[in-house]
């Protein structure tokens, strides 16, 4: 069973890591998104920019993720969350 204190690193980890993820995303926006078209309209580039932001997230492999799309990390992240629960409340 993962202590408190094992719990704080984790999320520490998270956050150091964070920041990194960010950066890489506004990159390979502005590479993707941003220089790949000409818009005519705002509404052009919020329709552009909702499909690149679902594909990055549901799709698109990430090598920093271990070749994961990012939801396929969250819901693995939430399943370990779920069982730290379980297990620190004695339900597992």
């Amino acid at each position: 069973m993962q202590s408190q204190e094992d719990n704080a690193n984790i999320y520490t980890t998270w956050q150091a890591n964070t920041g990194c993820l960010y950066r890489a995303i506004n990159g390979s926006m502005g590479r993707d998104l941003l220089n790949g078209y000409i818009y005519k309209t705002l509404d052009e580039v919020r329709e552009k920019a909702e499909e690149w932001m679902l594909d990055n997230n549901n799709h698109r492999h990430h090598e920093a993720l271990n070749n994961k799309p990012p939801v396929d990390l969250l819901l693995e992240i939430n399943n370990e969350i779920l069982l730290l629960n379980g297990l620190n409340s004695g339900q597992a």
